[in-house]
């Protein structure tokens, strides 16, 4: 074989792993990288903070994962929820929805965070 057509043949097999470990690499990417939500950001610059959005990240690509975020009033609930609604990338093209427990009564909770079956209440027929 010629010089030329190896350094072809070798030139054509870069460019393709090339290629290849592109989108590998894009795939890691988006595993691990996250985005803040430009109209609410998830501000700090901490170890811990950093660590928080790695982990809403984690949870954010889990699309069977159901996130009960809890804490005192003004820790920033909202903002994480956001952050993890927007970082999900099978529902942040869907409306984020943000519910307050306390404002919700007992006896509709369950059917406000599970949804509600239908129940079918026969009724007694005439003889």
């Amino acid at each position: 074989m010629g010089r030329h057509l190896r350094q072809s043949i070798e030139k054509t097999e870069l460019k393709a792993e090339n290629t290849q470990l592109k989108q590998e690499l894009t795939q890691v990417k988006e595993q691990y990288e996250y985005n803040n939500p430009p109209e609410i950001p998830l501000i700090g610059n901490s170890a811990k903070m950093e660590r928080l959005r790695k982990m809403l990240k984690i949870m954010a690509d889990d699309k069977d994962t159901t996130v009960l975020i809890t804490g005192e009033t003004g820790v920033g609930k909202g903002v994480a929820a956001r952050f993890l609604h927007y970082n999900s990338l099978t529902r942040r093209d869907q409306p984020f929805e943000e519910i307050h427990i306390s404002n919700i009564s007992k006896s509709l909770l369950e059917s406000q965070l599970f949804g509600a079956k239908k129940v079918v209440i026969p009724t007694p027929k005439k003889m």
